[in-house]
């Protein structure tokens, strides 16, 4: 069978054009471990647990008043805007260039003490698992410069690289809340359970623990504005 000009030259048309288009370095399920890794993980139990099951009020109430509204903004405004940058180009764009650097600049400088934050939890993690002494500051800081440079590395290498550390690192965080979740099921049907949720109060305590509390949860909720950062 004979195929004329012009179906062949719109078959090469449509090749080229697939050529020409770079295969995405992040599918859906990429996206979506990516915003479990940076909105969720268990260093927030023993903060909810500080404050008592009065706390579990608090996390569903910030839950729907700011974790899914924050959700739905970021959707919206990822899909408005095309330009990367998150935060930053929907400020820059909405509002003007001074206000777009000023949220981008102070978005940046907040993000310093928490990678350094993460960096230090990861080391005693480590320290803890190896059995060396938690007061070897030299061996923290050795093991969060050694973490610090091999991220960088895989992240300069790109996103076909730069996506796995957060696939394996959710995927491991929820390997560990689901042993958590066990041993907490097990322990209340044996009735070993630490805390007595029938019989507890779940009135919010005013202390200071519970201020500490608010600012936790609206920090542990957010996270999700990173999903702009990957627009393109």
């Amino acid at each position: 069978m004979k195929v004329g000009p012009g179906i062949r030259g719109l078959g090469v048309g449509r090749l080229q054009s697939f050529m020409a288009e770079p295969a995405p370095k992040l599918k859906f399920l990429d996206t979506a471990l990516y915003m479990l890794a940076v909105g969720l993980g268990i260093r927030w139990i023993a903060v909810a647990a500080a404050v008592g099951p009065a706390s579990l009020l608090l996390w569903l109430l910030a839950l729907f008043v700011f974790f899914i509204p924050l959700a739905v903004a970021v959707a919206e405004l990822t899909a408005r805007y095309e330009a990367e940058g998150g935060i930053y180009a929907w400020a820059r764009d909405g509002i003007g260039p001074l206000p777009g650097f000023i949220c981008g600049w102070l978005y940046w400088i907040a993000l310093m003490p928490y990678f350094a934050g993460i960096l230090y939890f990861l080391s005693g993690l480590i320290i803890a698992a190896i059995g060396a002494d938690p007061k070897d500051t030299v061996l923290y800081i050795s093991i969060s410069v050694v973490i610090s440079l091999l991220v960088t590395a895989v992240q300069v290498a790109g996103l076909k690289y730069g996506k796995w550390p957060p696939n394996i690192g959710i995927i491991g965080g929820w390997v560990v809340v689901f042993i958590i979740v066990g041993i907490g099921t097990v322990l209340a049907f044996e009735g070993r359970s630490a805390t007595d949720f029938a019989h507890s109060s779940y009135a919010v305590p005013m202390t200071f623990d519970t201020a500490i509390l608010w600012g936790t949860i609206v920090f542990a909720y957010s996270g999700l504005e990173a999903a702009g950062m990957l627009r393109n």
